[in-house]
């Protein structure tokens, strides 16, 4: 049978520097994110008072808490059409909460395309409440942009309730970070 001595394998033995020189640089290992934003409801917003969708269309801010800082040139918003700064692939996450009174619901959609933002459904989320209580939607989505004037919106239909808002936390709102170019 075989063996191997302890010193058999060693830095002498193995010349790492002569079989392994790396004179050129790493490509193709990752890129930093160059877009961050934040957005939220500085105040509480009314609901559509039925089954049907209304575009949240005011009481849209920055997140401007010490916490956060946008980073790039960030989003721009228009009575609730939001702009992206740059075509790429972007991640949203947002989540919504709303308070209910008796058997009602809370529903979120997202719209995304065009120069109004509302060509296609990109997600919904629904929430229901069986008496006065806190209801939330959360979801995520991932776009692919290729013209910064198509543009994204968000609707709400709740039948019997307020999205709550405030200038001061996350209650209502969405992030949104470019993951990478097109």
């Amino acid at each position: 049978s075989a063996s191997i001595t302890t010193d058999a394998v060693g830095p002498t033995q193995l010349n790492e520097a002569a079989n392994y020189a790396f004179t050129g640089t790493v490509t193709g290992a990752g890129k930093e994110i160059s877009e961050i934003d934040q957005w939220r409801l500085s105040a509480n917003t009314g609901g559509s008072g039925d089954s049907s969708y209304v575009l949240i269309s005011t009481n849209w801010e920055r997140n401007d808490s010490d916490n956060f800082a946008k980073k790039g040139t960030g989003l721009t918003e228009s009575s609730g059409v939001f702009t992206f700064p740059s075509t790429g692939f972007w991640k949203i996450d947002w989540n919504f909460e709303g308070v209910q009174n008796n058997d009602n619901y809370l529903r979120i959609k997202m719209m995304f395309g065009g120069s109004s933002g509302n060509n296609s459904s990109v997600s919904e989320d629904v929430s229901g409440a069986n008496s006065s209580q806190y209801v939330s939607t959360t979801a995520s989505v991932i776009l692919k942009v290729t013209d910064v004037a198509d543009k994204f919106t968000f609707y709400n239909s709740m039948s019997n309730g307020n999205l709550s808002g405030d200038s001061g936390s996350q209650r209502s709102g969405f992030t949104c970070i470019k993951i990478n170019d097109v």
